[in-house]
């Protein structure tokens, strides 16, 4: 399951849906401007229903929702275990009695870096240094302006079709004849 750095993805079954379709467009529709993943006139939902998404796509867009379904039933039996105050579930609170959590521990205990919050988020000091690292990119970038909108808008697409090359040439060909020219 893919783990992104920086903010989480959208789930599909809750929160804004158009901001769903319009992230795993992105994330698996060939594009180079916002055009070629949606005609202006639908809506985000309309282009992500009329897309064809690979079975590979699929299976790794409902993967995606595996996380936050994870970390709900995690909270919805913590919780539960909390309400409950019975004598039995005393064996969950504790480690000593349990076999893999007595392996867990141990796991632990022979790693310094390792912790319960990156056990439980994917959390480290390595992923907080890279993002704290974006975050400053990202702040460099909106200094310079880059992220300012255009005032003329997006450029239209003169020719949809792209430029169609004269000559049909292999990566080997190419290179052979880019060193003929440099020689």
């Amino acid at each position: 399951m893919p783990n992104f750095i920086g903010g989480t993805l959208p789930c599909c079954d809750q929160g804004d849906y158009e901001y769903y379709c319009s992230t795993m467009l992105t994330l698996f529709k060939p594009w180079r401007t916002g055009h070629d993943l949606k005609c202006a006139e639908e809506t985000w939902e309309q282009a992500f229903n009329k897309h064809i998404f690979s079975p590979a796509q699929k299976i790794l867009m409902s993967n995606f929702n595996l996380r936050y379904e994870c970390l709900d039933a995690w909270d919805d039996y913590s919780a539960q275990m909390k309400d409950n105050n019975k004598e039995d579930n005393k064996f969950w609170e504790t480690s000593e009695n349990n076999p893999l959590d007595q392996e867990y521990i141990g796991w632990k205990d022979n790693d310094e870096d390792f912790n319960d919050e990156m056990y439980l988020t994917g959390s480290c000091r390595q992923n907080d240094a890279k993002e704290e690292e974006m975050r400053h990119v990202e702040q460099i970038v909106a200094s310079a302006g880059w992220l300012d909108k255009s005032p003329d808008g997006i450029n239209k697409i003169i020719n949809p079709e792209g430029i169609k090359p004269t000559v049909d040439n292999s990566g080997s060909q190419w290179s052979l004849l880019v060193q003929a020219c440099k020689n």
